[in-house]
């Protein structure tokens, strides 16, 4: 799979230990058509095991703003994960979120223009644990990571 480094929302390794927004905030620009049939998603690939002292948790929202983006407030949920226990946050697993055709929080005809992920950490906070994430069309495939092909000296 090929990722567009203009739709990552967090890039490799983003560690997410406490409530947070995603790294990056993503403009689609000016209004557009996704084409037809268009099944755009969020996915988030776990880097690195959670962990937590407790009990901890990780729920995701996928967010959108109609426009203005970075004003506080600005964003509704579109769609969110129900809370993951950390043990199912394990390195290699993956969350895969679909963005709803014509979120109906947008009250417009039009679909968002920002989007940006929201990481809720529940009985936190975690001690470990890293994501990369991103926005993408179409069917998701694996993202495999191979070995580097060099030896550092």
């Amino acid at each position: 799979m090929q990722i567009d480094s203009l739709l990552v929302f967090d890039p490799s390794g983003t560690a997410i230990t406490v409530t947070a927004d995603s790294t990056n905030i993503l403009d689609m620009g000016a209004e557009r058509d996704m084409g037809p049939g268009s099944k755009l998603r969020a996915f988030i690939a776990i880097q690195t095991t959670f962990t937590a002292a407790g009990a901890a948790t990780l729920q995701v929202q996928l967010m959108g703003a109609p426009n203005n983006g970075g004003v506080p407030g600005a964003f509704a949920i579109l769609s969110q994960t129900d809370a993951i226990g950390k043990a199912n946050l394990t390195i290699g697993e993956t969350i895969d979120m679909p963005l709803p055709a014509m979120p109906p929080q947008m009250g417009a005809l039009h679909p968002p223009r920002f989007y940006k992920l929201h990481y809720i950490v529940g009985t936190g906070p975690m001690t470990a644990g890293s994501v990369e994430a991103w926005l993408t069309g179409g069917e998701v495939d694996e993202n495999f990571a191979y070995p580097n092909n060099y030896v550092a000296v």
